[in-house]
């Protein structure tokens, strides 16, 4: 595998074009917390490599298991990994990224959870993975109070209501309690965003 600063082949470019592509993961609520979901994070990633002719390899460097007893008196096991994802590109070109992962489940599944954990935070890193946020108030420009056509006010509302739990980025509101104070402040430029930033997650 070639060093960082080496005639790269087609990875490097590859990856540039990926990151160009990727689309915004937005996070979702969590039993506790807001957070981007591995599947979705999988999904965005699968678009864009399959595009640009991406594929990784994945290596376990170092894996550490122990048995946890849980408050209910139940037993599991806390498995933390150091794994390294080898990007290629067809022309057997590679870089690679090494990330840690840890998970912890009551059968046989804490190894693959790991392991799934560590991807999904190489690819937010590598990449620098994109959210979806909610237009800020304070920064919506002269045009603040000019209106919306019907259409567009519709089209927002319609999506709030289809959508209730969706939230934007680490906004702490779903998009219909925002609307509510904020509708009337957006321009019909901003609103036109937040629909596509929707059809780009596939909610319409």
């Amino acid at each position: 595998m070639k060093e960082f600063g080496e005639p790269a082949g087609l990875i490097y470019s590859a990856m540039v074009a990926a990151l160009q592509g990727f689309r915004a993961v937005a996070k979702k609520q969590m039993p506790q917390y807001l957070a981007r979901s591995i599947d979705d994070v999988f999904n965005a990633a699968n678009e864009q490599f399959a595009e640009h002719g991406i594929f990784v390899l994945p290596e376990v460097l170092r894996k550490q298991s122990e048995e946890v007893t849980f408050k209910s008196g139940g037993h599991g096991h806390r498995v933390t990994v150091d794994a390294k994802f080898t990007f290629c590109a067809s022309d057997g070109s590679c870089v690679s990224a090494v990330f840690p992962g840890e998970a912890t489940d009551t059968q046989d599944k804490a190894t693959t959870q790991a392991m799934q954990i560590a991807f999904k935070y190489c690819l937010i890193q590598v990449f620098c993975l994109k959210t979806w946020d909610l237009i800020d108030p304070d920064k919506l420009g002269d045009d603040v109070g000019a209106g919306l056509p019907d259409d567009l006010a519709m089209t927002l509302k319609g999506l709030a209501e289809r959508h209730p739990d969706e939230r934007g980025g680490d906004s702490e509101v779903t998009l219909k309690e925002w609307l509510d104070e904020n509708l009337e402040k957006l321009t019909p430029e901003q609103a036109k965003g937040i629909i596509a930033g929707f059809k780009k997650k596939g909610l319409e």
